[in-house]
């Protein structure tokens, strides 16, 4: 695999990550408002 796909590829994969924290989050606060 190419070093660029590389990077890429780690740097969707953190961005997901964060996307997932995020989502967790956003559930979290949720259930403390409801």
């Amino acid at each position: 695999m190419p070093k660029e796909i590389r990077v890429i590829f780690k740097q969707a994969k953190s961005a997901r990550g964060e996307l997932n924290i995020s989502y967790e989050e956003m559930k979290a606060c949720r259930r403390k408002i409801w």
